[in-house]
């Protein structure tokens, strides 16, 4: 739905508008974003990011990023000069894709893990990417090039403790106060330091298994686990 139109009827307490459908994909739709000037972004389990208007729900352009794989998540970040970026990944793979320049590829990296990628976040210079029971921390070098700083398991206590694989289903970097890195694995929720990888802190919920983690941006994490989301405040964590 367009905001401003939700917000209007809203206010005047006429009815919802109907929705504008983003028509176009060949399977799944697995993730959606808004870029930064306001168009929508969606992948596909076909393979595809399309680009489409906020306006009247046209695609403007469709990429074949990853039509072997598949893409599983997307997320926006900013190139070594601060220009916006474009990170997707899916399959075993990642890439980074310059959304000034037309969706150019900058970057990829293909047997990025051992296992199918389900989470990536980024936050200034640091990415991180989460499949089966690792978390990787990647680094731009030689441009727009991304080199391993470093993995990792979170997931190791709660595997011995469950005698069972855990997988890595949420994965957000937090800039500040501490930068971080937040992860979701089965029941827990654990933190690292996103420089040295050095564990700050862990928590166990008790609501059922977290399917995904969100940074508000300020000093809150949500987190959607069984049937419930919990927001924690972040600075009491620490």
């Amino acid at each position: 739905w367009p905001l401003a139109a939700v917000l209007a009827s809203c206010e005047s307490g006429g009815d919802v508008p109907a929705p504008i459908e983003l028509a176009g994909h060949r399977s799944v739709v697995t993730c959606v974003l808004v870029l930064p000037n306001g168009r929508l972004c969606t992948g596909c389990n076909d393979g595809g990011v399309r680009v489409y208007s906020a306006t009247d729900g046209s695609c403007e352009r469709t990429i074949a990023s990853l039509p072997d794989d598949g893409v599983s998540c997307m997320t926006l970040g900013e190139d070594d000069v601060g220009k916006p970026m474009l990170f997707v990944g899916g399959g075993r793979t990642v890439i980074a894709l310059a959304i000034e320049e037309d969706f150019t590829v900058a970057a990829r990296v293909d047997k990025a893990h051992a296992s199918p990628i389900f989470s990536l976040a980024a936050s200034g210079a640091r990415i991180v990417t989460g499949a089966g029971e690792e978390v990787k921390m990647w680094e731009r070098v030689r441009g727009n090039q991304l080199a391993c700083a470093g993995t990792l398991r979170p997931a190791a206590g709660a595997r011995r403790l469950l005698r069972a694989p855990v997988k890595i289903t949420g994965v957000q970097i937090v800039p500040a106060p501490t930068a971080c890195i937040i992860v979701g694995c089965d029941r827990h929720l654990v933190a690292f330091d996103s420089q040295t990888g050095e564990k700050l802190w862990a928590r166990d919920l008790r609501n059922g298994k977290i399917v995904s983690v969100v940074h508000d941006g300020g000093d809150k994490i949500s987190v959607a686990a069984g049937k419930n989301v919990s927001m924690l405040d972040f600075g009491v964590a620490l």
